[in-house]
């Protein structure tokens, strides 16, 4: 996202005279993101603390379990508790899927895609708009030649 991030503000803010992204540096800044997330993942499952951090929490929602049976309730959690995890779920798949939606919703975006990956098959130009014009007149005719 960080890159994603960098490269809209390098064309909305220099526009014409951005520095365009070559493919060299879009791989070098896949390989940054794929080599950092590699480091951070297997730097917390590596660490002595992951297995002490797991221990404390099965131990502490062991003892909410009981006190909740203890009190005769389903959880201790509260609803609104739930509702804002729910809330943050919906906030990281918006950030995920942010990209995509706009990469497909963006009539430029996918036509500079067209031009260097056909093979995507999201052309802009006679599927998206050009068809709908022609079954669109084709109709208007229909009807007039009807009411006639």
């Amino acid at each position: 996202m960080v890159f994603i991030t960098a490269d809209r503000y390098n064309v909305i803010v220099k526009g014409v005279s951005a520095e365009p992204l070559t493919s060299g540096g879009s791989m070098m800044r896949i390989a940054g993101t794929w080599a950092a997330s590699l480091a951070w993942c297997l730097s917390f499952l590596l660490s002595d603390g992951t297995a002490m951090c797991l221990r404390a929490v099965a131990a502490h929602e062991k003892g909410m379990r009981e006190q909740a049976k203890k009190m005769g309730v389903k959880s201790l959690r509260s609803e609104e508790a739930q509702k804002t995890s729910a809330e943050c779920r919906l906030c990281k798949a918006n950030a995920v899927y942010n990209p995509i939606v706009y990469a497909i919703s963006h009539p430029k975006y996918r036509a500079a895609l067209e031009k260097k990956l056909p093979c995507l098959a999201c052309a802009t130009e006679g599927r998206d708009g050009g068809s709908d014009t022609g079954s669109t007149a084709t109709a208007q005719s229909t009807e007039k030649a009807e009411s006639a």
